[in-house]
């Protein structure tokens, strides 16, 4: 599938180690889930008669996973102003393979799960996938698509597709990448 993602690009040299990073070693950060911009990120509400070895149970599993986000489009003026440094940024075209990655789920409550109907390992791996990929509505905007793994980073192997610059990027940080 092809997927984006946006960087913000700045003379910080951070921001731009960021980018050749992901350019040269074609490699994607995976971010711990709590380090997301999302402060309700991971959380989920308990139904059922949930006990705390299940619930301990449902953490674990979540811990065990890195998340890198990206989107399905480049288009979005919503992106570029907040993911790409207010249109001053960058966005990378990918192709990473769809069994790689989890479609975002849009819902308008908090995620309720069930954690006394998780009996085994699989369903706690299924539920914490699920956690892990629900979002509220309102970032609905994102059109995100999410890599979940275990490990900080993913490897995508693939040449980058493109490189597509935002219309008030500054000409004398993009010519390094144009260049690479």
């Amino acid at each position: 599938m092809i997927a984006y993602k946006f960087r913000r690009l700045s003379d910080c040299h951070s921001d731009t180690d960021r980018i050749m990073d992901i350019i040269e070693q074609k490699r994607l950060y995976c971010a711990d889930w709590n380090d997301l911009n999302d402060p309700s990120e991971g959380h989920y509400l308990c139904a059922g008669g949930s006990t705390p070895d299940q619930i301990k149970k449902l953490l674990a599993e979540k811990t065990k996973y890195r998340i890198c986000s990206l989107c399905k489009g480049f288009d979005s003026p919503l992106m570029w102003a907040h993911y790409a440094g207010g249109f001053k940024g960058i966005t990378i075209e990918l192709e990473i393979p769809e069994s790689c990655t989890t479609k975002v789920r849009y819902q308008q409550k908090l995620l309720c799960i069930d954690t006394s109907s998780l009996e085994n390992d699989k369903a706690v791996m299924l539920a914490a996938r699920k956690v892990l990929s629900t979002k509220f509505r309102f970032w609905k905007y994102e059109q995100e698509v999410r890599i979940l793994h275990d490990k900080e980073y993913f490897p995508f192997g693939q040449p980058i597709r493109r490189l597509i610059f935002g219309c008030k990027v500054d000409e004398s940080l993009s010519k390094p990448l144009i260049a690479s």
